[in-house]
């Protein structure tokens, strides 16, 4: 996506239009300066400037997001962290290979392998072997940089939870892309028509490896049976945004455990991804940049919703 084609670019220009504030935009628009009323901010990429810079690299580091979750007492998805030998000057290392083994064993061979900075699913592997697990292991460290361990979960339902100075705003349940039979069309047919209708999902074939997992392409699944197409809730890898209501009662203990995430983490301005798996409830990833582009294209309400947030954060800089 071409940075000028951002709805988020869209969305500040409205803002600035509406509030009477001048907007420049600098590195091929990437970065945006406002001003008006006294004050001069600046937007960088998808962070809207209202974080402590602390806090903005907690949440962008996994290890340190869950250390910080689990010293505040709160239930995180734990990431262990495993540093490239390149850092051997500044940390403790007595290599990574057997305790990455050992944590690979110890969660029955089935882990989660992750870059410890980065969004959007990109790097993150399921681990099933201990060749896979070296081979995701090296290509990391090749390029310097430090990776995360992580239980593979069955996840039974992951939310996003939009903070915003210390409150739930906006909750969404990512519903990944399956397949569901009819016990007359053929897998190959229910997979064809699921991708025309969200080509975003196209990138499981290849990036998941996705063919050679279905089986027989020509199998009538039965009536009622489900088959997911991934394992990731990533919206650009296909997943769908479902809106939650805050105010309901189901949603109490999701929206008190975002903002207290929120507080441990001394962040204003926060995506907080929370799973439910059958061990309970626990935050996967704190997100520090606002990045609702996926979310906004669904549909013009949904591009509404986004432009609110945009603008409720920045009206704590420049007032409403």
């Amino acid at each position: 996506m071409q940075n000028h084609s951002r709805l988020l670019v869209t969305i500040l220009r409205d803002y600035c239009a509406r509030r009477d504030l001048t907007l420049q935009a600098l590195c091929d628009d990437w970065v945006f300066v406002l001003e008006g009323r006294g004050r001069r901010h600046v937007v960088f990429g998808y962070d809207l400037g209202l974080n402590r810079s602390s806090a903005l690299q907690v949440a962008n580091d996994k290890a340190a997001t869950y250390q910080c979750l689990t010293l505040a007492g709160l239930p995180g998805v734990e990431h262990r962290l495993f540093h490239p030998p390149a850092m051997a000057d500044y940390v403790q290392m007595a290599g990574n290979w057997q305790p990455m083994l050992a944590y690979f064993q110890h969660h029955g061979g089935d882990v989660v392998c992750k870059p410890n900075t980065g969004t959007g699913g990109i790097g993150v592997q399921r681990i099933r072997s201990e060749a896979d697990l070296e081979a995701a292991a090296c290509a990391l460290f090749a390029n310097g940089r430090g990776l995360c361990l992580s239980p593979f979960l069955a996840i039974t339902h992951e939310v996003r939870v939009v903070v915003i100075g210390g409150q739930a705003r906006l909750a969404y349940e990512k519903k990944r892309p399956a397949l569901t039979g009819d016990g007359e069309t053929p897998l190959f047919a229910l997979l064809r028509e699921e991708l025309a209708r969200h080509p975003a999902a196209s990138r499981l074939l290849d990036q998941e490896g996705l063919l050679g997992r279905l089986g027989a392409l020509d199998r009538i699944p039965a009536l009622g049976e489900t088959i997911p197409l991934g394992w990731k809730h990533n919206l650009a890898w296909g997943t769908r945004p479902e809106l939650r209501d805050l105010s309901a009662p189901e949603m109490l203990p999701l929206r008190t455990l975002a903002e207290a995430a929120a507080a441990a983490l001394v962040i204003e301005v926060a995506a907080i991804d929370l799973v439910e798996t059958v061990a309970g409830r626990a935050v996967i990833e704190v997100n520090a940049g606002l990045m609702m582009e996926s979310f906004a294209r669904i549909s013009p309400e949904f591009q509404a919703r986004a432009a609110a947030l945009y603008g409720m954060a920045l009206d704590r800089v420049f007032g409403s």
